[in-house]
């Protein structure tokens, strides 16, 4: 319905202020625009903050709070090559003019978040820069509301083996179609998929929602072409694209003691190959050899000879490469860094963890021949020095194509269109809101019925103390009684021996009274016979004489 203002003087008596002018069916609300995403919750947030605090203070803290980019990746993990990866993108990006803050899995993934970049000895990156942890990946739909752009990072993200392990969120599925979804350098790992075919139709329709999707290698490009009908960029790793000064003012910052002239190892998995390379290249160079091995093992210097640097730093890991005449590592990541110092290096070819990353970038820089699996060409590549002109030419342009291509991605705005997944997602959100809703009225009953049941315990722990003491009273009234007892047995027998005594006495005393009735009677009888015969009177003669 459309309705107009009416003036008192039109209806006189009868105002009523709006009268209805024209009636239309609501029908014609299916012809509008859909709402494409929701209102943009930054500056309501903005406003309580301005409200809260002064311009100054409002101002620093926005500056600080902001942010238009989010990384997602394993920044944290326990690894060298990842937390030095996602460090180097970071620069990359936040030099290009971006506000940035690195986005971790949730809590509950198979294999843990950090709070830091626990290897490096001091946190590179500002506190304000770091997302707090999300517990799980529902709760991860709030990023819809912080962040304009979300770029997946470098390393192995998309390895199948280990999507489960980094808790499901690599296709950014929970992201709404508003929100620009990038990949920058991200990794298959292996230069063939893995997975079933359950696995290829998920992964097919959440990558075909990127708005860009680049890949570090080139078997990684086939694989999007073949298994997912997309079309990728093959980029080189951030670390190339990073200002060599970063990792030189980290190099700075370690304690390490190295000799003068080393060779820096950095060996992730050990093997007698790979010992006997080492030492080989020690003795034919004439200097010694630093070793640091992979930052997750423990005790790793029961693999190693001698000369294992344990507990190292990100700081002296870059130290180690950097300051060394030689470099020998089976590390996608330990290769790169060679590279980029301009060392002369050689790399031992590690199946476990994947060669196809390997072949790709050394092919592309004619240095594959630097990638052995035995010790065939090891003399030989001690006196084939890398022409690093050659290399540098390459990699100019590469690092130019990769820069240029990542620029495009973060400046080009996004094509909005409203999907039926946004609506699913708003339903999920709803609900996550629903449940943590919930959740946290049953967590605060559930701290209240703790509290309550703390006081109990406490109660009860009172009412033990004291039956306790009273316990011990009983005990000690229990002891004096026994002690007692054993002192009325003691009086008892000693009655009983008494009573054995003045019973004999009694019995004696009866005796002797017998014995004197029995005196008695005879002197009576005497007394009677004296008088009778006179004996008296002639007793009384004879004494008289």
């Amino acid at each position: 319905m459309k309705y107009k203002l009416q003036s008192k003087n039109e209806c006189g008596s009868n105002y009523n202020k709006y009268i209805i002018c024209e009636q239309e069916s609501l029908k014609l609300n299916n012809f509008n625009w859909p709402v494409l995403v929701n209102a943009y919750n930054r500056k309501v947030r903005n406003y309580h903050i301005i409200k809260k605090n002064s311009f100054k203070k409002s101002e620093k803290y926005y500056d600080e709070n902001k942010f238009n980019v989010g990384i997602l990746g394993i920044w944290s993990e326990k690894n060298y090559g990842s937390e030095l990866t996602y460090y180097a993108l970071y620069q990359v990006i936040t030099s290009m003019g971006f506000k940035v803050q690195m986005i971790e899995r949730p809590r509950d993934a198979e294999w843990k978040p950090n709070e830091s970049a626990i290897l490096f000895k001091t946190n590179p990156y500002p506190k304000y820069s770091l997302c707090p942890l999300y517990n799980t990946k529902y709760d991860m739909l709030d990023i819809n509301n912080r962040f304009e752009t979300v770029v997946i990072g470098s390393d192995q993200l998309w390895h199948r083996e280990l999507y489960e392990c980094f808790g499901k969120i690599c296709y950014l599925d929970f992201l709404k179609s508003n929100i620009k979804k990038i990949s920058y350098a991200t990794s298959f790992g292996k230069d063939e998929w893995t997975g079933n075919e359950y696995d290829k139709r998920e992964a097919t329709y959440h990558l075909n929602k990127f708005d860009y999707i680049s890949v570090r290698e080139y078997s990684g490009v086939n694989l999007c072409k073949d298994k997912f009908n997309l079309m990728a960029e093959r980029v080189l790793d951030p670390v190339f694209l990073c200002e060599e000064n970063y990792f030189l003012e980290l190099a700075k910052r370690s304690k390490m003691k190295t000799p003068f002239e080393f060779i820096g190892v950095y060996i992730l998995d050990n093997s007698e190959l790979k010992q006997e390379i080492i030492n080989y290249i020690s003795i034919k160079l004439k200097i010694e050899h630093n070793i640091i091995s992979d930052a997750l093992k423990e005790n790793i210097t029961n693999e190693w000879d001698n000369n294992i640097i344990k507990n190292a730093y990100t700081e002296d890991w870059l130290k180690n490469i950097i300051t060394s005449k030689y470099v020998i590592t089976d590390s996608f990541h330990g290769m790169c860094f060679a590279i980029i110092f301009k060392k002369q290096f050689i790399v031992i070819e590690n199946e476990k963890r994947g060669s196809a990353r390997f072949v790709d970038l050394l092919t592309m820089l004619g240095l594959k021949e630097r990638l052995v699996n035995s010790m065939h060409n090891v003399e030989r590549l001690l006196t084939n020095n890398i022409d690093y002109n050659k290399v540098d030419e390459i990699l100019h342009n590469e690092i130019n194509k990769s820069y240029n291509w990542l620029k495009t991605a973060l400046v080009e705005r996004k094509k909005v269109s409203y999907t039926v997944d946004d609506n699913m997602l708003s339903n999920i959100t709803d609900h996550a809101k629903k449940y943590n809703l919930h959740n946290y009225y049953l967590q605060n009953s559930l701290v209240r019925h703790e509290e309550s049941l703390i006081k109990h315990e406490e109660v009860v722990n009172r009412h033990e103390e004291a039956l306790i003491k009273h316990e011990e009273v009983v005990n000690r009234h229990e002891e004096a009684l026994i002690k007692h007892e054993k002192v009325v047995n003691k009086h008892e027998i000693s009655i009983n021996r008494h009573e054995e005594v003045v019973n004999n006495l009694i019995n004696q005393q009866i005796i002797q009274e017998k014995i004197i009735d029995e005196m008695t009677k005879q002197i009576i009888h005497l007394n009677n016979r004296i008088n009778e015969g006179g004996i008296r009177n002639k007793i009384k003669k004879l004494f008289k004489h």
